[in-house]
Protein backbone atom coordinates (compact mmCIF):
# COMPACT_ATOMS: atom_id res chain seq x y z
CA UNK A 1 0.00 0.00 0.00
CA UNK A 2 1.43 3.34 -0.72
CA UNK A 3 0.27 6.27 0.98
CA UNK A 4 0.37 10.07 0.34
CA UNK A 5 0.05 12.42 3.06
CA UNK A 6 -1.53 16.27 1.23
CA UNK A 7 -0.85 19.57 2.56
CA UNK A 8 -1.33 20.84 6.16
CA UNK A 9 -5.30 20.19 6.57
CA UNK A 10 -5.95 18.63 3.60
CA UNK A 11 -6.57 14.61 3.76
CA UNK A 12 -4.45 11.43 3.19
CA UNK A 13 -4.86 9.32 0.49
CA UNK A 14 -4.02 5.51 0.30
CA UNK A 15 -3.27 3.64 -2.85
CA UNK A 16 -3.54 0.16 -2.98
CA UNK A 17 -1.52 -2.02 -5.37
CA UNK A 18 -4.26 -4.36 -7.57
CA UNK A 19 -3.21 -8.19 -6.93
CA UNK A 20 -2.27 -9.66 -10.11
CA UNK A 21 -4.72 -12.94 -11.41
CA UNK A 22 -2.65 -15.65 -12.70
CA UNK A 23 -5.13 -17.17 -15.19
CA UNK A 24 -4.90 -20.99 -15.46
CA UNK A 25 -7.12 -23.74 -16.48
CA UNK A 26 -6.45 -27.60 -16.10
CA UNK A 27 -7.38 -30.52 -18.29
CA UNK A 28 -8.06 -33.94 -17.43
CA UNK A 29 -7.87 -37.12 -19.77
CA UNK A 30 -10.15 -39.82 -18.38
CA UNK A 31 -11.99 -42.97 -20.01
CA UNK A 32 -16.34 -42.10 -20.02
CA UNK A 33 -17.63 -42.18 -17.20
CA UNK A 34 -14.44 -40.49 -15.25
CA UNK A 35 -11.75 -42.53 -13.09
CA UNK A 36 -7.71 -42.37 -13.18
CA UNK A 37 -6.71 -40.13 -15.66
CA UNK A 38 -5.35 -41.50 -19.27
CA UNK A 39 -1.75 -41.14 -20.21
CA UNK A 40 -0.83 -40.64 -23.52
CA UNK A 41 -3.21 -38.80 -25.20
CA UNK A 42 -1.59 -36.06 -27.46
CA UNK A 43 -3.84 -32.81 -27.03
CA UNK A 44 -3.71 -29.31 -28.65
CA UNK A 45 -4.82 -26.19 -27.32
CA UNK A 46 -5.37 -23.33 -29.60
CA UNK A 47 -6.45 -20.03 -29.41
CA UNK A 48 -9.61 -18.60 -31.56
CA UNK A 49 -8.48 -15.77 -30.90
CA UNK A 50 -4.89 -15.78 -32.58
CA UNK A 51 -3.66 -14.78 -29.08
CA UNK A 52 0.43 -15.55 -28.28
CA UNK A 53 0.50 -18.79 -26.41
CA UNK A 54 4.63 -18.93 -25.87
CA UNK A 55 4.07 -17.95 -21.90
CA UNK A 56 2.30 -20.48 -21.07
CA UNK A 57 3.73 -22.92 -18.71
CA UNK A 58 2.34 -26.42 -17.19
CA UNK A 59 2.62 -29.15 -14.69
CA UNK A 60 1.30 -33.03 -14.35
CA UNK A 61 1.11 -33.03 -10.80
CA UNK A 62 4.74 -31.60 -9.15
CA UNK A 63 6.37 -32.00 -12.38
CA UNK A 64 6.76 -29.44 -15.38
CA UNK A 65 6.07 -30.25 -18.85
CA UNK A 66 7.18 -29.46 -22.01
CA UNK A 67 4.56 -27.39 -24.55
CA UNK A 68 5.30 -27.76 -28.06
CA UNK A 69 4.49 -24.53 -29.66
CA UNK A 70 2.99 -23.76 -33.33
CA UNK A 71 5.16 -21.75 -36.10
CA UNK A 72 2.43 -18.88 -35.56
CA UNK A 73 2.86 -19.18 -31.67
CA UNK A 74 -1.25 -19.13 -31.32
CA UNK A 75 -1.34 -23.36 -30.46
CA UNK A 76 0.24 -25.51 -28.02
CA UNK A 77 0.50 -29.00 -27.54
CA UNK A 78 1.29 -32.04 -24.92
CA UNK A 79 1.11 -35.37 -23.93
CA UNK A 80 -1.50 -36.10 -20.81
CA UNK A 81 0.05 -37.82 -17.99
CA UNK A 82 -0.94 -39.98 -14.69
CA UNK A 83 -2.10 -36.64 -13.35
CA UNK A 84 -3.75 -33.53 -14.99
CA UNK A 85 -2.63 -31.19 -16.74
CA UNK A 86 -2.30 -27.20 -15.10
CA UNK A 87 -1.83 -24.96 -17.60
CA UNK A 88 -0.58 -21.15 -16.27
CA UNK A 89 -0.19 -17.82 -17.25
CA UNK A 90 -3.18 -17.67 -19.75
CA UNK A 91 -4.72 -14.88 -20.89
CA UNK A 92 -8.38 -14.18 -21.54
CA UNK A 93 -10.30 -15.55 -24.56
CA UNK A 94 -11.82 -18.40 -25.98
CA UNK A 95 -9.73 -21.93 -26.67
CA UNK A 96 -10.49 -24.69 -28.59
CA UNK A 97 -9.01 -28.51 -27.06
CA UNK A 98 -8.66 -31.15 -29.49
CA UNK A 99 -7.39 -34.86 -29.22
CA UNK A 100 -4.80 -35.43 -31.68
CA UNK A 101 -4.15 -39.11 -30.54
CA UNK A 102 -5.99 -41.48 -28.26
CA UNK A 103 -4.23 -43.51 -25.36
CA UNK A 104 -3.32 -46.74 -26.37
CA UNK A 105 -6.85 -49.25 -26.44
CA UNK A 106 -9.18 -46.25 -26.43
CA UNK A 107 -10.83 -44.22 -29.56
CA UNK A 108 -10.28 -40.71 -30.88
CA UNK A 109 -12.56 -37.97 -29.27
CA UNK A 110 -13.84 -36.77 -32.48
CA UNK A 111 -15.24 -33.78 -31.12
CA UNK A 112 -13.57 -30.24 -30.11
CA UNK A 113 -14.12 -29.05 -27.21
CA UNK A 114 -14.45 -24.75 -26.96
CA UNK A 115 -13.46 -23.59 -23.36
CA UNK A 116 -13.09 -19.55 -22.56
CA UNK A 117 -10.54 -17.81 -19.77
CA UNK A 118 -13.02 -14.62 -18.47
CA UNK A 119 -11.54 -11.60 -16.53
CA UNK A 120 -12.33 -12.95 -13.25
CA UNK A 121 -10.12 -16.12 -13.98
CA UNK A 122 -13.40 -18.43 -14.41
CA UNK A 123 -13.39 -21.54 -17.12
CA UNK A 124 -16.14 -21.74 -19.01
CA UNK A 125 -16.57 -24.98 -21.31
CA UNK A 126 -19.09 -24.32 -24.34
CA UNK A 127 -23.30 -26.54 -24.12
CA UNK A 128 -22.70 -26.73 -27.98
CA UNK A 129 -26.40 -24.90 -27.46
CA UNK A 130 -27.40 -21.37 -28.48
CA UNK A 131 -29.85 -18.96 -26.77
CA UNK A 132 -32.86 -17.17 -28.02
CA UNK A 133 -30.73 -14.87 -29.74
CA UNK A 134 -28.19 -16.98 -31.13
CA UNK A 135 -25.60 -17.19 -29.26
CA UNK A 136 -23.46 -20.30 -27.56
CA UNK A 137 -24.28 -21.04 -24.20
CA UNK A 138 -21.19 -21.27 -22.16
CA UNK A 139 -21.30 -23.21 -18.20
CA UNK A 140 -18.58 -22.31 -16.01
CA UNK A 141 -16.39 -25.53 -14.75
CA UNK A 142 -15.88 -26.71 -10.95
CA UNK A 143 -11.94 -25.65 -10.31
CA UNK A 144 -11.50 -24.57 -13.37
CA UNK A 145 -11.03 -28.25 -14.88
CA UNK A 146 -11.96 -28.85 -18.26
CA UNK A 147 -12.60 -32.69 -18.96
CA UNK A 148 -12.25 -34.43 -22.10
CA UNK A 149 -13.39 -38.03 -22.00
CA UNK A 150 -12.68 -41.39 -24.25
CA UNK A 151 -14.09 -44.56 -24.77
CA UNK A 152 -12.54 -47.65 -24.49
CA UNK A 153 -11.88 -49.64 -27.83
CA UNK A 154 -13.90 -52.77 -28.17
CA UNK A 155 -13.74 -54.67 -31.54
CA UNK A 156 -15.75 -58.17 -32.65
CA UNK A 157 -14.27 -61.18 -34.34
CA UNK A 158 -17.35 -63.37 -35.54
CA UNK A 159 -16.77 -66.81 -37.21
CA UNK A 160 -19.49 -67.21 -39.51
CA UNK A 161 -20.90 -70.30 -42.36
CA UNK A 162 -20.83 -67.72 -45.43
CA UNK A 163 -24.19 -70.00 -46.41
CA UNK A 164 -26.09 -69.08 -43.50
CA UNK A 165 -24.82 -65.10 -43.03
CA UNK A 166 -25.73 -64.05 -39.96
CA UNK A 167 -25.32 -67.54 -37.33
CA UNK A 168 -22.28 -67.92 -35.76
CA UNK A 169 -19.58 -70.91 -36.53
CA UNK A 170 -18.07 -73.19 -33.46
CA UNK A 171 -15.41 -75.34 -33.16
CA UNK A 172 -12.93 -73.31 -35.17
CA UNK A 173 -9.50 -72.76 -33.51
CA UNK A 174 -8.75 -69.18 -33.89
CA UNK A 175 -5.26 -67.35 -33.56
CA UNK A 176 -5.08 -63.02 -32.83
CA UNK A 177 -1.17 -62.02 -32.97
CA UNK A 178 -0.01 -58.19 -32.33
CA UNK A 179 2.24 -58.08 -35.27
CA UNK A 180 3.91 -54.46 -34.78
CA UNK A 181 2.39 -52.48 -31.22
CA UNK A 182 2.57 -48.89 -32.05
CA UNK A 183 3.71 -48.43 -28.30
CA UNK A 184 6.31 -50.50 -27.19
CA UNK A 185 4.34 -51.20 -23.54
CA UNK A 186 1.48 -52.77 -25.22
CA UNK A 187 0.18 -56.31 -24.39
CA UNK A 188 -2.90 -58.56 -25.13
CA UNK A 189 -2.17 -60.63 -21.95
CA UNK A 190 -4.88 -59.09 -19.66
CA UNK A 191 -7.18 -57.28 -22.00
CA UNK A 192 -10.78 -58.01 -21.11
CA UNK A 193 -12.12 -60.93 -23.61
CA UNK A 194 -15.76 -62.03 -23.95
CA UNK A 195 -17.56 -64.85 -26.09
CA UNK A 196 -15.07 -67.42 -26.93
CA UNK A 197 -13.93 -70.98 -24.87
CA UNK A 198 -10.62 -71.82 -24.06
CA UNK A 199 -8.95 -68.61 -24.48
CA UNK A 200 -5.37 -68.20 -23.93
CA UNK A 201 -3.85 -64.74 -23.68
CA UNK A 202 -0.15 -64.18 -23.90
CA UNK A 203 1.49 -60.32 -24.81
CA UNK A 204 1.31 -60.65 -28.02
CA UNK A 205 -1.33 -63.64 -29.38
CA UNK A 206 -4.76 -64.35 -28.18
CA UNK A 207 -6.11 -67.99 -29.31
CA UNK A 208 -9.35 -69.54 -28.71
CA UNK A 209 -11.73 -71.23 -29.98
CA UNK A 210 -15.54 -70.00 -31.60
CA UNK A 211 -18.72 -70.37 -29.67
CA UNK A 212 -22.27 -69.54 -30.25
CA UNK A 213 -21.74 -65.68 -30.14
CA UNK A 214 -18.71 -63.56 -31.57
CA UNK A 215 -15.47 -62.90 -29.53
CA UNK A 216 -15.88 -58.96 -28.21
CA UNK A 217 -11.87 -57.65 -26.87
CA UNK A 218 -11.86 -54.44 -24.95
CA UNK A 219 -9.05 -52.24 -24.67
CA UNK A 220 -7.01 -53.86 -27.99
CA UNK A 221 -4.29 -51.36 -28.42
CA UNK A 222 -2.77 -49.68 -31.66
CA UNK A 223 -0.87 -51.53 -34.00
CA UNK A 224 -0.76 -54.16 -36.96
CA UNK A 225 -2.42 -57.68 -36.19
CA UNK A 226 -3.09 -61.04 -38.38
CA UNK A 227 -6.14 -62.91 -37.60
CA UNK A 228 -5.77 -66.69 -38.81
CA UNK A 229 -7.79 -69.73 -38.15
CA UNK A 230 -5.08 -72.85 -37.13
CA UNK A 231 -8.37 -75.53 -36.93
CA UNK A 232 -11.54 -75.31 -39.10
CA UNK A 233 -14.41 -76.92 -37.54
CA UNK A 234 -15.98 -80.42 -39.17
CA UNK A 235 -16.45 -80.04 -42.81
CA UNK A 236 -15.57 -76.82 -43.53
CA UNK A 237 -11.89 -75.58 -45.15
CA UNK A 238 -9.54 -73.03 -43.43
CA UNK A 239 -9.84 -69.34 -44.01
CA UNK A 240 -6.54 -67.76 -45.07
CA UNK A 241 -5.11 -65.19 -42.40
CA UNK A 242 -5.91 -61.92 -43.53
CA UNK A 243 -3.72 -58.56 -41.82
CA UNK A 244 -5.16 -55.80 -40.13
CA UNK A 245 -4.52 -52.61 -38.39
CA UNK A 246 -6.03 -50.71 -35.22
CA UNK A 247 -5.19 -47.06 -35.21
CA UNK A 248 -6.76 -44.87 -32.91
CA UNK A 249 -8.62 -47.57 -31.27
CA UNK A 250 -10.28 -48.40 -34.83
CA UNK A 251 -9.70 -51.37 -37.05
Amino acid sequence: TDVTVNKPGDFITAFDEAEEVILKATISKTAAGGGAELPGAELVIKSLDKLDLSGITAVQGDKEIELALSEDKSEISFVSGNAPTELSMLQVGMYELTEITAPDGYTLKEESIVFTIENDGTVQVSTNKKDDNGNTMYVPVEDGIVHMEDDISEISISKQDMSNEGTELPNAEMLLTLVKASNENASLEKLTVDGGKEVVQTANTIKWTTADKELKVTGLPDGQYTLEETVAPDGYDIITKFNFTVDNGVV
